[in-house]
């Protein structure tokens, strides 16, 4: 004979959160909004995007960002964006790279675009580049290319300097859902400079 348990069932989410998650709101200005926060702490809201009236600079923008990020319980992470269209549409200036209109590309018959993506850490593909900011433009060209429909392939050229760092690569890349080839032969620059040839394994 089958026992009925006398153990309450788990409480699954409110009508309001369940509503909420499907809600990206856009944010007053440019320092975090209490009701915001108190939204996404509560799981009743899904995301937030910001705009012109909240941006100064990219350092404030990822500072916004993850203040927004962490209101959110661990279970319910936001959807967090920035209005980065390209052409007109570019809230954020240097060193976030600037990006054609993405009619632009479509008219060209762009469909895929491969690019190279050393580490997760901006330091180590910063100084793989030796160009500052290069992994903060490198990212936002993966998002805005994606967002376009471009298929975004990225290459990871695995040397020396990143030899401890490719797995966040890869992880990284699985997130995002951008497939990720890993190689362990390094060429000269296209500019003709030997240097990545410096500090191949």
């Amino acid at each position: 004979m089958a026992l009925a348990s006398t153990r309450a069932a788990p409480a699954g989410p409110t009508l309001r959160e369940l509503a909420g998650q499907v809600l990206v709101a856009g944010a007053p200005g440019p320092e975090p909004d209490a009701r915001l926060l108190d939204a996404l702490a509560e799981g009743a809201l899904g995301g937030v995007v910001l705009f012109k009236r909240n941006l100064t600079s990219a350092e404030q923008a990822w500072a916004l960002l993850g203040a927004y990020a962490r209101a959110a319980p661990g279970d319910t992470p936001p959807l967090l964006a920035v209005d980065q269209e390209g052409g007109r549409v570019a809230r954020l200036g240097p060193p976030v790279l600037p990006l054609p209109p993405m009619r632009r590309l479509a008219a060209l018959g762009v469909s895929s675009v491969w690019l190279s993506y050393y580490a997760e850490d901006p330091a180590v593909h910063d100084a793989i580049t030796r160009r500052p900011g290069s992994h903060a433009k490198t990212l936002a060209a993966i998002h805005a290319l994606k967002d376009a429909g471009v298929t975004v392939l990225v290459a990871c050229a695995v040397m020396h300097d990143n030899r401890d760092h490719w797995r966040g690569v890869v992880r990284q890349c699985l997130e995002l859902g951008v497939p990720v080839s890993l190689d362990g032969e390094i060429r000269a620059a296209h500019s003709g400079d030997r240097f990545p040839r410096r500090i191949a394994l």
